[in-house]
């Protein structure tokens, strides 16, 4: 297992991860990086790229449509970015 970070906060900042130059290399394939560069930004473009690494057997990417964060209604401070990382350094309950 390869836990794959984004590098930003679009399904297009996963893709990339796997572009003949990135770093670290994980696929070297120019008809990957044509695809990746002549994307549309569309649902279909990022399936099509998606269903290449999985034919590939290359990574199984796993989406999800919407995240949800829970927290009490006495905490206060806990911060969630849009790679969905939390930070619970300011994070403060109320008596």
């Amino acid at each position: 297992l390869y836990t794959l970070r984004a590098g930003g906060t679009t399904p297009y900042d996963v893709l990339k991860a796997f572009e003949s130059s990135a770093t670290p290399s994980l696929m070297q394939n120019t008809s990957y990086d044509s695809a990746l560069h002549s994307l549309n930004f569309d649902l279909s473009s990022y399936r099509n790229l998606e269903s290449f690494l999985l034919d590939a057997c290359i990574f199984y990417p796993i989406f999800r449509d919407n995240t949800y964060f829970v927290t009490n209604p006495n905490v206060r401070g806990i911060t969630v970015s849009p790679d969905l990382g939390v930070n619970f350094s300011q994070a403060r309950k109320k008596p």
